[in-house]
């Protein structure tokens, strides 16, 4: 049929059951993503191995109702560049839509883009050398009645007549029974237990193997696959290149110069050894502190012993006294009654106790025999406060302009910091020119990219600026 690769394409909203058919027809051992109720499993694009051909890819687009926020021409570019980085050359499409005989927004879109496929991608196009892709499509109708086929693929079928083609594309119309969940696999499951495998195929309730038979039948009929022709233009704007289905929505403003790595910075020169570039000095690296002495001369001294004593000065001595009546009298009349009596007691202090230890202290020295050194200047002994005083460094307690050298280079007398050769930084200095080109710090940039968005110029892998600045007219690469 053609010695090209070949790509099966399969279109359709999110949830119709694209990554489910692809399944039936992928090589053994491939994941394919299956999407379940509205939100989207396939934010990007897929491509599986087909089972039965080897130069043949089953391609899982995004689906146009997709969940993930990208718009109908996002979505577009997408498949075109999917297509094109893998040379994809023909193609084969599998419209899966849902029951409707409307040609609703979402119908209409999907054959729009199906329409594009064929296209070229300059602007001399002309319809003779236009490929017609829906000699090469297949129109499958998800969760579909054969009874009410011609009413369900009303829809499709006016989108397409809009599109310029009136020929017949083929028309599957089924019910999967074993994509079905629920409740409703259950009563479907009962119902087809009193019918035969054959009258369920005549009602379009088929089981995967099914599905499988038959879409392989129908893609057989297909003549041969649509052609897909890649070619570059360059906007007149901007000055992108690429395919014009490849190209990003929005054209880009202002181009401006950057580097693509400005953050990552070298040297572009050599680490050199380490040595001193710097002089040679001395230092204290210990503390400067002040102590207290006293002088080398010094007195041996022997203190006095002073012991205390108590005594009488006076005598122990007899006293006559009266004991009759006329010492009432102070002894001036007796009366002839006077009687006279004798005692003993201390003189000094009239105690009559002749053992007491004294009235009177008194005290008396003599030489210790305990003797002490004390300094010749302060008196003071040589463990107490001196009186005199100095500075030193505890490092060597020495006063001397220092006592360890060391170079003001590095800091250091035994090793030094390892240089740069291109720019005389340290070891571990930022870099002085940029990784991406080897220009100097501040120099022009290398690159070119969008001033308003940064995305790279040129480029067209690159998002659009913005859908409201659209690409000027696309000129010729020869």
């Amino acid at each position: 049929m053609c010695d090209g690769r070949i790509g099966y394409v399969f279109v359709g909203s999110t949830g119709v059951g694209k990554s489910s058919t692809i399944r039936l027809f992928a090589k053994e051992g491939s994941e394919i993503k299956v999407s379940s109720g509205a939100k989207s499993c396939t934010a990007d694009i897929f491509a599986y191995g087909h089972k039965d051909n080897a130069k043949a890819l089953l391609i899982d687009t995004i689906g146009s109702d997709d969940s993930t926020g990208l718009n109908d021409r996002e979505i577009g570019i997408r498949i075109m560049r999917f297509l094109c980085q893998r040379n994809i050359e023909h193609i084969f499409v599998v419209w899966i839509i849902k029951r409707d005989n409307r040609a609703n927004a979402s119908l209409q879109k999907q054959a729009a883009f199906i329409n594009q496929l064929a296209s070229r991608g300059d602007d001399d196009e002309k319809e003779e050398k236009k490929e017609n892709i829906w000699k090469s499509v297949v129109l499958v109708i998800a969760r579909g009645e054969p009874l009410t086929l011609d009413e369900d693929k009303q829809g499709a079928v006016e989108c397409v007549s809009s599109l310029g083609f009136d020929g017949e594309i083929p028309v599957l119309s089924y019910t999967c029974i074993d994509w079905l969940t629920g409740q409703s696999r259950e009563n479907v499951e009962k119902a087809m237990m009193k019918i035969s495998r054959e009258s369920q195929r005549e009602i379009g309730k088929v089981r995967e193997d099914d599905v499988r038979q038959m879409l392989s039948k129908e893609l057989r009929r297909l003549k041969a696959p649509t052609r897909i022709v890649f070619k570059d233009t360059r906007c007149g704007k901007c000055g992108q290149i690429g395919d014009k289905r490849c190209l990003p929505e929005g054209c880009h403003s202002i181009p401006e110069l950057y580097h693509d790595q400005q953050e990552k910075l070298i040297h572009s020169g050599q680490l050199r050894p380490a040595m001193h570039n710097g002089s040679l000095k001395t230092r204290h690296p210990g503390l400067l502190r002040t102590e207290y002495y006293h002088s080398s001369s010094f007195t041996s001294k022997t203190d006095k012993e002073v012991t205390v004593y108590w005594h009488h000065p006076g005598k122990w001595d007899k006293h006559w006294f009266d004991t009759g009546a006329g010492r009432f009298f102070g002894g001036v009349f007796s009366l002839g009654i006077s009687e006279m009596a004798t005692d003993y007691y201390w003189s000094c202090c009239k105690s009559s106790n002749k053992s007491s230890s004294g009235c009177t202290r008194g005290e008396y020295t003599v030489d210790s025999d305990k003797s002490y050194e004390v300094c010749n200047d302060c008196g003071r002994r040589p463990s107490e406060s001196g009186c005199k005083s100095r500075s030193y460094y505890s490092c060597c307690r020495g006063l001397s302009s220092g006592c360890q050298p060391y170079y003001d280079c590095c800091n250091s007398a035994t090793f030094c910091i390892k240089t740069w050769s291109c720019c005389n930084g340290e070891e571990n200095s930022q870099g002085c020119v940029y990784a991406c080109c080897r220009n100097k710090v501040n120099s022009q940039g290398c690159k070119t990219r969008c001033q308003s968005c940064h995305e790279k110029w040129n480029d067209p892998t690159a998002r659009g600026c913005s859908a409201e600045n659209p690409h000027g007219s696309f000129e010729k690469i020869v």
